[in-house]
């Protein structure tokens, strides 16, 4: 039985490779037919969302939202469904966008679909803020702490994207947790900076909500994640990576030592500060 369950998972995998394969040589008719071949839902319902989502950029709209709806866990399905909302803003239909958010399951889903259309809305000069007061109205309503952490940091980075600057940070006031929340008043001040200009550039307030941050490894993050945007908006981030090198040199030798140094390096290295991402690297490892 414990063989033929290892086979059984090995089989499907292979046909969830092989779709993904399918997909990216856009052969979408012959994905979604070895897509059917799946027996256990369980393995179908990511490649069937995969398949939705390249249905959708293809702006094969009705195809996708079949395809999406055929998805049994609800979770995948909202995925798909998400993507599908994106695409018809993308592509101008946004009566259809909205609609197809409401067929989404779980309202955290629905906020991430609002943002895509409010994205597009401001893209194509339209007035987004109301949709994106509904994202956030919806995201602050999730009783689940963590989604709703997720919920609010989508929310407030998308506005401050769009270059509602005002309205991302009030929304960013309402994240409970302290390194998200430094996280996207950094995302924020970067958009603005890279808005209006580099003189415009104010990190205080992620710095401070940084400092506040308690555990060490949470607080790296939120660091690289501000220095990332100091970087991009072409401010001086000497003084966050110095406040990086100060929390490594006290946390060197602890559990979290190591990982602290990777995970900075690799933020560090992704914001083209190879540099410093080369110190850090020899500070723990020589």
């Amino acid at each position: 039985m414990l063989r033929r369950s290892i086979a059984s998972s090995d089989g499907n995998r292979a046909l969830q490779d092989i779709v993904r394969a399918q997909i990216g040589a856009g052969e979408i008719e012959d994905a979604l037919r070895t897509a059917q071949t799946i027996a256990v839902e369980s393995w179908r319902d990511e490649p069937l969302r995969d398949i939705a989502s390249e249905l959708a950029r293809s702006q094969r709209f009705t195809d996708a939202r079949d395809t999406a709806l055929r998805i049994e866990n609800l979770s995948i399905r909202d995925s798909a469904l998400t993507a599908l909302a994106g695409a018809l803003a993308a592509a101008g239909r946004f009566s259809e966008a909205f609609a197809t958010t409401e067929e989404v399951h779980y309202a955290a889903n629905r906020a991430e679909g609002l943002c895509q259309i409010a994205t597009a809305q401001k893209r194509a000069g339209q007035h987004a803020r109301s949709t994106f007061a509904q994202a956030r109205q919806l995201a602050a309503a999730e009783p689940d702490w963590q989604v709703r952490v997720a919920g609010l940091f989508q929310v407030a980075t998308a506005q401050a994207r769009a270059g509602y600057f005002s309205d991302a940070r009030a929304t960013a006031e309402k994240i409970s947790l302290a390194w998200p929340k430094a996280e996207a008043l950094g995302v924020i001040a970067g958009a603005q900076a890279r808005a209006l200009g580099s003189s415009h550039a104010n990190f205080d307030s992620a710095k401070s909500m940084a400092a506040a941050v308690e555990g060490g490894a949470e607080r790296a993050r939120a660091l690289c994640a501000i220095a990332a945007e100091q970087r991009l908006a072409g401010a001086d981030s000497s003084q966050t990576d110095a406040e990086l090198l100060s929390l490594l040199e006290g946390n060197e030798n602890g559990e979290w030592g190591y990982k602290l140094v990777r995970d900075i390096a690799a933020a560090q290295a992704e914001s083209n500060l190879f540099d410093t991402a080369l110190v850090l690297k020899q500070a723990r490892m020589t």
